[in-house]
């Protein structure tokens, strides 16, 4: 009897192990999702930004950051004119208005007319869509606090998991079925919406496939 128990156990663990590869391996572990909606089948029906007119963009704002685009330098002004009024003293914000409305018909004329140029010759996306993926693709600096005020992951609801090795291999491991699923194009694309109990449904994403 404990040579047949011996072999049962054995037997079982083999069984165990078997499943678990077998788990691994299989298309529901290996895509962190497996959308039936193509992740891009909506990607032509999305409205493309309009440019604002330099005369809003300076008035609504104080400050610019320079973006450089196929060889052409962008300027992107930030929107906290309203913001910085507040804070500012008299002095300061005047200096700082007149820097605004001298770049307004100067330069800002120049590179306004560029940015619309190259916007009139990428009618498959937003003007802002390649700047804006190179500022967190492209660039090696640590995004919290040089793109982002902060991250933050929320804790494994299973304590266990919580030990940084362990939270590293995790992310490292979603990460690479995140990008097969985008890959394959099976990542859900992402809809808001508007009334969920009619369209967040099976037969919704039945009828978009």
């Amino acid at each position: 009897n404990a040579w047949i128990g011996c072999i049962y156990y054995r037997f079982k663990k083999f069984q165990s192990f078997v499943c678990s590869r077998s788990s691994l391996a299989g298309d529901d572990y290996q895509f962190l999702q497996r959308s039936v909606i193509p992740t891009y089948h909506f990607q032509k029906s999305l409205r493309r930004l309009p440019i604002p007119k330099l005369s809003d963009t300076c008035n609504r704002c104080e400050s610019s950051s320079y973006v450089e685009l196929k060889g052409v330098k962008f300027v992107f002004l930030f929107r906290f004119l309203a913001s910085a009024k507040v804070v500012l003293n008299d002095a300061v914000y005047s200096r700082t208005e007149g820097t605004v409305r001298s770049f307004e018909q100067t330069e800002g004329q120049e590179l306004q007319k560029a940015l619309i140029d190259y916007d009139r010759n990428h009618k498959d996306t937003s003007y802002i869509s390649e700047p804006w993926f190179d500022m967190y693709l492209r660039s090696r600096l640590p995004c919290p606090v040089n793109f982002n005020p902060f991250m933050m992951y929320a804790p494994d609801p299973d304590a266990r998991f919580n030990h940084q090795l362990s939270r590293a291999t995790n992310f490292a491991i979603s990460f690479a079925r995140f990008r097969r699923a985008l890959d394959n194009n099976m990542l859900a694309p992402e809809v808001f919406h508007l009334n969920p109990k009619k369209s967040d449904t099976k037969l919704f994403r039945n009828v978009c496939k």
